[in-house]
């Protein structure tokens, strides 16, 4: 089954459409011309439940931007993760501390660090 994107956004962009949860835009990805990279690298602790990642760096430059715009992010959404530093390995770990455990919150923060990372990547600071 195939589905067209004005189908997709249709109820999206209905004027006077009340909606309480995201819409899922998900399609079958088995036709494209790519693969899809599924395999995140995050992974869930326990005691709390938290998600973690370590990211790795070429050079000091890159892990300094890496971490500047992770705070500026974590200053925009007011969400606050666990950074630490090792040489030029980066490990977050970020959970709702309220709560004790993983939140839609936390997989936003998550999914805006993997964009951070890809973007410093790209880039190429030194």
């Amino acid at each position: 089954m195939q589905t067209s994107v004005s189908t997709l956004l249709k109820e999206y962009f209905d004027a006077g459409t009340v909606r309480h949860h995201p819409l899922d835009f998900s399609i079958d990805t088995r036709s494209l011309p790519v693969i899809a990279n599924s395999k995140s690298k995050w992974y869930k602790k326990e005691n709390p439940e938290c998600l973690c990642r370590n990211f790795e760096f070429k050079s000091r430059g890159e892990a300094r931007a890496f971490i500047d715009e992770l705070l500026n992010h974590e200053d925009q959404c007011g969400h606050h993760g666990e950074i630490k530093v090792s040489g030029l390995n980066v490990s977050v770990e970020i959970f709702t501390h309220n709560l004790n455990s993983v939140t839609n919150l936390d997989k936003e923060y998550a999914n805006e660090t993997e964009r951070i990372y890809n973007d410093v990547c790209a880039y190429g600071y030194r």
